[in-house]
């Protein structure tokens, strides 16, 4: 049974969408200039409550393809869910940028479907319209389904199209989009769906045609681990580092962010909901890499490795504890850039410590260290 389980992990990054949608929240607001990309043909588009049903279907309809895709080709899940996230992150940036509403129709009355529709005006701000994310997902589920057409009945490719596409005029009909925001959405998926397939394979093609380099490479990073795990070995210096990679570990660095973010007054609590955002998000792509790459620590490949810590189950590459430290300690630098004194060192001495207790090579610290940061700058311009 637990084998059979451990199968169906790589469908907990689905998680990453509600944790990406973290920022839909925080942009979805008219602080700032908002434009209005309403047309004439908009004036000609009636409003039909009705069209609430396909719209809120968009939820399970998602849900459920991704799941589909899975079961019938991994990598056309993975191809649309990274395509999916990348178009979440063009979209979010494109509200920051580019903040565009709607004006919104008279709901009131009685019946079922129009108090569907308030409970979405309700829920929903007339803001982050331009590219409409309904579209955009409710597109991708499509072309995901193109990777893997044969393995569809007729019956249920149909079923796929016409919800699909019933989502994508709700949006209009239930005065959330406008028209362009449609272009908008189908735009950006094929963009991003483009993306993700052409990165998918270069990294293929890249892992065979580097091989020599790689292998040149991992000879001096194994005499880099070695001379942390090994050389420098002191009965002092492991009980110290053993302590410091708790540091960028999940209960130190949620309850570090957590806290900050609801007790601190401004601007470290500012400072604190970047930090948990960039924590989120980095976790998911530090922890989605591991899934894809699958690098074995190195205990397990380096028979010599002096192992301090418990062996640990997941892969190596990249460091997760290096990843989350800097994402939370980045945007602290942002309110106080004196403070990079401490956090900086305290920050690569996590990194260090990961190597020195024989759990991650010195490229996977390195990695997650960029991605931490990378992470952590996009939650400060955005936020």
């Amino acid at each position: 049974m637990k084998n059979k389980l451990a199968g169906y992990k790589a469908l907990l990054w689905i998680l990453a969408i509600p944790v990406l949608n973290v920022f839909y929240g925080i942009l979805n607001h008219g602080n700032g200039n908002v434009s209005s990309l309403w047309t004439s043909w908009d004036d000609r588009i009636p409003f039909v409550p009705i069209f609430i049903i396909p719209y809120l279907l968009w939820y399970p309809f998602v849900l459920m393809m991704l799941v589909a895709l899975f079961m019938k080709k991994a990598s056309a899940y993975y191809r649309t869910l990274i395509a999916l996230c990348l178009g979440l992150l063009v979209s979010y940036a494109t509200f920051y940028f580019f903040q565009t509403m709607i004006t919104r129709p008279d709901a009131s009355g009685t019946g079922v479907f129009l108090w569907l529709v308030r409970l979405v005006y309700g829920t929903d701000g007339a803001y982050n319209c331009f590219p409409s994310i309904h579209v955009l997902t409710s597109y991708l589920m499509l072309k995901g389904m193109s990777e893997c057409r044969d393995q569809f009945s007729r019956a249920s490719r149909f079923f796929i199209q016409l919800l699909s596409w019933s989502v994508t005029i709700s949006t209009v009909f239930v005065k959330q989009h406008v028209l362009l925001d449609i272009i908008g959405g189908i735009v950006v998926a094929e963009i991003t769906f483009f993306a993700a397939g052409k990165w998918l394979s270069k990294l293929r093609k890249d892992m065979l045609r580097w091989s020599p380099f790689w292998r040149w490479l991992q000879t001096w990073e194994q005499r880099v681990f070695n001379w942390c795990n090994q050389s420098i070995s002191h009965p002092v210096l492991s009980r110290v580092l053993a302590a410091m990679t708790h540091m960028g570990g999940a209960l130190f660095t949620l309850t570090c962010s957590l806290s900050i973010s609801l007790l601190a007054p401004e601007p470290w609590r500012t400072a604190g909901i970047q930090s948990f955002a960039a924590l989120a998000v980095s976790h998911l792509a530090a922890v989605l890499m591991k899934k894809l790459i699958r690098r074995p620590r190195p205990y397990l490949a380096l028979p010599d490795t002096n192992l301090i810590l418990k062996p640990l189950k997941d892969h190596s590459f990249p460091s997760g504890h290096t990843t989350a430290v800097f994402s939370i300690v980045v945007p602290f630098l942002f309110t106080l850039p004196a403070l990079a004194i401490i956090l900086l060192p305290l920050a690569a001495g996590v990194g260090l410590s990961r190597v020195y207790l024989g759990v991650h090579y010195p490229s996977d610290c390195l990695a997650g260290g960029l991605i931490g940061i990378s992470c952590a700058l996009l939650a400060v311009s955005l936020i």
